[in-house]
């Protein structure tokens, strides 16, 4: 898909809305369907669709990730290479 320079801003803004209780999710399924969402919101032709992000209110309140220790499942070099350690 292109546009990846967009991608980044697109984070920002999810992670924003997720700091104002939020939810959402960016997809780039959207822009197969470019020339009819253009037409619906009116979008010009000098501009392009490269994702769409859908924001909302979830219906549980979002919590604190649990990770494991990047050390438990990274590796160095080969899929089989000695763990990763984070300094």
């Amino acid at each position: 898909m292109g546009g990846g320079s967009i991608y980044p801003f697109c984070h920002n803004i999810m992670l924003k809305a997720r700091d104002e209780g939020l939810g959402g999710v960016m997809t780039t399924a959207i822009c197969r369907e470019e020339a009819a969402l253009a037409e619906l919101l009116g979008i010009p032709e000098s501009h392009a669709v490269a994702s769409l992000i859908a924001l909302g209110h979830p219906e549980q309140t979002v919590t604190k990730l649990r990770r494991d220790p990047v050390e438990d499942f990274a590796v160095v070099d080969r899929f089989d290479g000695e763990a990763f350690e984070v300094r």
